[in-house]
């Protein structure tokens, strides 16, 4: 199976939850509970039950050069974005620095990854998001909320980072979770794909061509979905990581702009629109950038 053809089954994930939200078979209060259910139950448990592998030399060196690459990497393309925008206003600024920082790799990465690369890869993934909770909860919060201390036990105890926390301590040492737990846990984390594309495609019901004009909101996605990831693979062959780190690596970073920039922003009282429309235009615009990325890499998909 070609890896355009994985994209394109992901896509009908997508109509499905944009006709469910269109027929109001689910209201705004059924998409936040499915969104729950994705970010505090079955990407939890999938970092818990993809970590419950052999820690095989090659393995672990992969898991931390990902985890060390993907951190440096959404802190590179953060500068960048706050740099090549330095005549913005500087509340626009670190709203724009945080939508560069961070795309949605778990709530979208994990399917992706799941369709292009196989279940066996989503370990990759698991490590990768553990970087981006870890970020988005202080350099994030940081970013958007200049009047009030960092609450650390909050940013630290986010059920994504405490799971996979959990499951990295199981891994390194060497315990072996029953098989009933694991086989539980995987089939909650299988909830992922289909939750997370039909609340995106949801999500997508009611958006105006007109909030999607702003030139800014198609110079961030540009950057996003074509730019970073490129040279997050350049930058990850200069380091000589792994064939996997590589192409997961670059990936993830192709994914489209985080809905956590949305949700912080409505929280500290930033432009939660323009964040929005980013999201939006992004995780639409992917749909098309997503495969010609993965023809551009040579990504073939797991069959």
């Amino acid at each position: 199976m070609f890896a355009v053809e994985s994209i394109l089954a992901l896509l009908l994930l997508v109509a499905a939850g944009f006709i469910v939200r269109r027929v109001r078979w689910a209201d705004g209060a059924g998409l936040t509970t499915m969104s729950n259910l994705v970010l505090f139950v079955a990407i939890p448990a999938t970092a818990i039950a993809k970590l419950q592998r052999e820690p095989t030399p090659e393995l672990v060196r992969d898991l931390i050069a990902i985890f060390i690459l993907s951190a440096a990497m959404m802190l590179a393309t953060g500068a960048l974005g706050w740099a090549l925008f330095r005549k913005e206003p500087k509340r626009r600024r670190a709203l724009i620095a945080h939508l560069s920082v961070f795309s949605n790799c778990g709530f979208m990465g994990y399917p992706v990854v799941t369709a292009l690369f196989g279940e066996s890869a989503l370990i990759y993934a698991v490590v990768f998001n553990a970087s981006f909770n870890l970020l988005a909860w202080t350099l994030g919060v940081i970013l958007l909320n200049k009047d009030t201390a960092l609450d650390w036990r909050k940013a630290l105890l986010t059920p994504a980072l405490v799971g996979t926390a959990f499951g990295i301590v199981c891994f390194a040492a060497k315990i072996h979770l029953p098989p009933f737990l694991v086989s539980a846990l995987d089939t909650l984390g299988s909830l992922t794909t289909p939750l997370s594309m039909m609340v995106i495609g949801a999500r997508m019901v009611g958006q105006s061509p007109r909030n999607l004009i702003n030139w800014r909101v198609w110079v961030l996605s540009g950057l996003r979905l074509i730019a970073f990831p490129l040279i997050t693979y350049a930058v990850c062959r200069l380091c000589r990581a792994s064939a996997p780190v590589c192409l997961i690596t670059a990936i993830l970073a192709g994914i489209p702009h985080a809905a956590v920039t949305a949700m912080q922003a409505e929280y500290y009282n930033h432009d939660t629109v323009f964040a929005s429309n980013c999201v939006a235009l992004s995780t639409l615009l992917s749909m098309v950038t997503i495969p010609l990325l993965c023809l551009a890499l040579g990504i073939r998909a797991s069959a």
